[in-house]
């Protein structure tokens, strides 16, 4: 039986623990928080918007579409909610955005914890991996605690975009030791501070909206400093437009 070891318990680690453990892995998760998946728990604003109904690689952003499609054609959005279906969680969609029918986040963690247990998924947390080091065809995981070994890792550690939560960008540079290319991350999802009064009034409202990102000077032809736009879902806070 193939030894698969998985750093980071977020979303992705979980799902992808599960499908290692359906080929006929025995595999081990470590977390360096005191508990699973505390980003998904903040996501759709604790409710958990976990899949899209449009999706499509223009969608994203980078540097071509290609990497996107060949991504999204390997796990669609119907894979998605058939995996979810299958562990048990009830799902609707609100103008195409996908939640679990409990309106809470909680309950997509629930369903993945209640399969990691069902199919004998260790799940160690407070195990910080320091680094990852290949002797073979084996690989060596060192935490502060503990020397793991398995016959292959899975580098689920997130992004930098949420340290409170555990992902301080870490596993950038665990990807980096083990020999892989990274490119630059830049932010892609950040708030907007308004300066004028009346977003107070609005704060907590969501809507509909068409944006526009205009430079330039304030008298300067609309038309002509206009640079992008963009319509989808705006939520409004007491310091100006959420991320």
């Amino acid at each position: 039986m193939r030894q698969i070891i998985v750093i980071g318990a977020g979303a992705s680690g979980l799902t992808a623990s599960i499908a290692a453990a359906e080929h006929g892995a025995s595999v081990t998760v470590l977390e360096a928080m005191d508990r699973p998946a505390r980003k998904l728990l903040l996501t759709g604003s604790g409710r958990c918007n976990l899949t899209n109904l449009r999706q499509a690689a223009g969608c994203y952003r980078g540097a071509g579409e290609d990497f996107t499609s060949a991504v999204l054609g390997q796990f669609s959005v119907a894979d998605t909610l058939a995996f979810f279906r299958g562990l048990g969680l009830l799902t609707y969609d609100r103008d195409g955005y996908v939640y679990p029918v409990t309106g809470q986040a909680v309950s997509v963690l629930d369903v993945l914890l209640m399969e990691l247990q069902r199919r004998k998924i260790k799940l160690k947390c407070r195990e910080k991996v320091t680094m990852i080091q290949k002797a073979g065809q084996r690989f060596f995981v060192q935490t502060d605690s503990w020397r793991y070994e398995a016959d292959a890792v899975i580098l689920c550690a997130g992004s930098m975009a949420a340290p409170q939560t555990g992902s301080d960008g870490s596993g950038y540079a665990l990807a980096e030791k083990c020999g892989h290319a990274l490119v630059p991350p830049l932010e892609a999802l950040v708030p907007l501070k308004v300066s004028e009064p009346f977003v107070r009034q609005l704060s907590g409202l969501r809507m509909q909206a068409l944006i526009a990102l205009q430079c330039g000077a304030k008298d300067a032809d609309p038309a002509k400093k206009r640079m992008y736009t963009e319509r989808g879902e705006l939520q409004w806070t007491d310091y100006g437009i959420s991320g």
